[in-house]
């Protein structure tokens, strides 16, 4: 209320730290998923033909390991699974990971099918009135942030809670999509205990 009239302000925009945000970006990242999925098991798309140049070109080119590195021997499995190799997607709130077995043409229908989808959600009108205007879908400026971050913790030689809070957060994010890389902050945890109860810059053991 101001100056005795009441106002209601409504947000365009999901605050990255707003409590119903997760769920709204859930409904439109469960879409892109199921989409990128039915994309991938069409036999009839051309992904050199029907493909988002404007997002592919922000992919970093794959870094294939060496050809000398055999496959493990896979264990037996409680359940059956079906064969799927074309490959799958699967989303956590907004971040998507695609992944797939690299035969035939894979490689590149992994890499063209969510650039495209994402492309058709979230393409601007050629008159600039249909839809509100926005940033790129490709967060590119955030992947930015989080590396600079990250990289610079690891040459540093002490720390404050506060920054290294800033780190585990970004870390721990990395973790939902990669489960096993949680097993990596356990280091991470001890150090932001001592932080937390020292109440001063800490000393980051090598």
């Amino acid at each position: 209320m101001i100056n005795g009239m009441t106002y209601v302000r409504i947000s365009l925009r999901l605050p990255f730290g707003g409590s119903p945000s997760p769920a709204n970006f859930c409904t439109v990242s469960d879409i892109v998923t199921g989409c990128i999925n039915d994309w991938l098991e069409c036999n009839k798309w051309d992904e050199s033909k029907v493909c988002s140049e404007q997002f592919v070109k922000h992919i970093p080119l794959p870094e294939p390991l060496a050809e000398d590195i055999s496959f493990a021997q896979e264990r037996d499995m409680c359940v059956d699974l079906p064969i799927e190799d074309n490959g799958k997607c699967d989303g956590y709130i907004d971040n998507l990971i695609s992944v797939c077995v690299d035969i035939a043409n894979n490689l590149q229908r992994l890499t063209a099918g969510p650039c495209t989808i994402i492309h058709a959600m979230a393409h601007a009108a050629t008159d600039g009135e249909t839809f509100l205007a926005r940033y790129n879908m490709v967060p590119m400026h955030k992947c930015t942030a989080w590396s600079t971050l990250v990289n610079t913790f690891i040459v540093r030689s002490s720390t404050k809670y506060e920054g290294l809070s800033s780190v585990i957060g970004c870390l721990e994010n990395i973790t939902i999509m990669f489960k096993w890389g949680a097993h990596f902050l356990n280091n991470f945890r001890a150090l932001e205990i001592k932080a937390n109860a020292m109440k001063h810059v800490v000393k980051i053991p090598i």
